[in-house]
Formats: C-alpha cells, sequence, structure tokens
C-alpha cells in the first residue's frame, strides 16, 4: 500500500523482487506523482516494471529445468541485497556464482563478502577479476570461498558452468553475479538464449528508472526516467516526502 501522511493512495504490485525494489518503486512513486501522474497510473506503471537489465534479470532455464537469472552486484551490500531477495522466493535452492571484482575490495571488504555470500544455498566463484589492479595483496578467490562452507573455486566460466549444469536441479535458482561481462552471458553452457524481451529502460547505472502508464500529468505513454538519484532525492526532501517500506510483497 504506497501511503502519504498516513493516507492510502493506491495498492502497488511489483514484478521485481526485494526490499530495495520496493523502496525504489517509492521513490519513483513520488517522483511520478511530482509530475502529474496519478496514482492509479503510477501504480499501473510499477506493475508494468519488469526490471532493468542486468538487474535480477531472468535469461532462461537450464536443461535440467533450473532457473538462470543476471545481477550485476559485485559489492557485499549489493550481493546481501539480491540474496536476501532471492531467498524469499519460491525456490528449492539458491546459487550465488560470482566474480569477485578486484583484490583490493576482495581483500578489505573479506569478511564482509563471506557474510553475504552465505545466504545463498551454493556458491560458486571464479578467479578474482582485478582489472586494473596488481594483485599486492596476495589474495586469491579461494581464500574466500575457504570461509564459506560448500563453496567450490573453479578456474574459468566454461568449469563454472559444466560444474552448475552437473549439479543444479528443477526448482533451482542460479544467480550469476559480478560486474564482469563473461560470467552474465554464459549463453548455452548454462541456459538456451532467452526470448526476446520488451525494451528496458536505458541510463547511466545506479540511474533510477520507473514507467508510467502515462508521461507525467498523462501526456502519451512511455517511461519516466530519472537519471539522477540525488535529483530525486531532493524532490523528496523538498516535498517533505520520505520513502519507507510500509508492507512486504
Amino acid at each position: 500500500t504506497l501511503m502519504h501522511r498516513g493516507r492510502p493512495l493506491t495498492e502497488i504490485r511489483l514484478q521485481v523482487p526485494g526490499d530495495h525494489n520496493i523502496l525504489n518503486a517509492t521513490a519513483a512513486a513520488a517522483g511520478a506523482m511530482l509530475l502529474g501522474a496519478t496514482p492509479e497510473q503510477t501504480a499501473e506503471g510499477l506493475a508494468a516494471f519488469t526490471g532493468a537489465g542486468r538487474r535480477f534479470e531472468v535469461l532462461g532455464k537450464t536443461h535440467t529445468g533450473a532457473t538462470v537469472a543476471d545481477d550485476y552486484a559485485h559489492h557485499p551490500a549489493e550481493l546481501r541485497a539480491t540474496l536476501t531477495a532471492a531467498k524469499e522466493l519460491d525456490f528449492k535452492r539458491v546459487w550465488a556464482v560470482f566474480q569477485p571484482f578486484t583484490f583490493s575490495r576482495t581483500y578489505l571488504l573479506l569478511e564482509d563478502f563471506v557474510s553475504a555470500l552465505s545466504i545463498a544455498d551454493r556458491v560458486v566463484l571464479s578467479p578474482i577479476m582485478g582489472s586494473r589492479e596488481v594483485n599486492t595483496y596476495h589474495i586469491r578467490s579461494q581464500d574466500l570461498g575457504e570461509k564459506i562452507p560448500g563453496c567450490v573455486c573453479l578456474p574459468s566460466f566454461e568449469a563454472m558452468a559444466d560444474y552448475v549444469n552437473a549439479h543444479a536441479e528443477a526448482g533451482d535458482l542460479i544467480l550469476t553475479l559480478g560486474c564482469g561481462r563473461g560470467l552474465s552471458r554464459p549463453g548455452p553452457a548454462l541456459c538456451p538464449p532467452p526470448a526476446a524481451a520488451p525494451p528496458r529502460a536505458s541510463g547511466a547505472p545506479g540511474a533510477l528508472r520507473a514507467p508510467s502508464a502515462a508521461a507525467a500529468a498523462g501526456r502519451g505513454g512511455g517511461l519516466l526516467l530519472v537519471h539522477s538519484p540525488q535529483k530525486i532525492h531532493f524532490a523528496l526532501v523538498k516535498n517533505k516526502l520520505k520513502p519507507q517500506i510500509i508492507a512486504k510483497l
């Protein structure tokens, strides 16, 4: 239920999971209504929103019937939000198939990564993507994996896909996680090419994107694109609106 100053405005049903998406939707609803959309138009638009690319993006199913989804999460806070949302869904097991990003982050936030990844039922790690860095920390994925019960560390994306294909079962959710592109597009190695999907909102990483049934004030159908979280935050503060979770979906 979307509320303003204790008064219910409309009921919202989302197609994207997680408390963070409830907060995103609340902020998007506030922005849309500030620009003239009605509560009903806002609810219709949010209900039609299927998500941004590489944010819990469902790619298809494995030959055994496990669902494959991809997420850009590569920081412990993002991993925690994504995996917590996944565990609240109706899957038998959640797999975190993760490529750590940078040696420094893996070393400095090692225990945070352990805590976040341990939310998953099964964890598979690739070698660390060093990007711009030299490994002066002498850190390896194995240093992370040995702290997570049952974790498997493998040398390549191909080996990871083979392992997951051999062990994932119908009813499982396989989440490929990380900011690198290689792991997120395993193609036939994990699942057949996904069916054509509706166009997704575009914009810079981190942009807040929300479709509306009609553009602000009812001027034509389309997407309400808020390319700056800072601007939406300013608008919310200026109008004394504070997004918060009223009820989990």
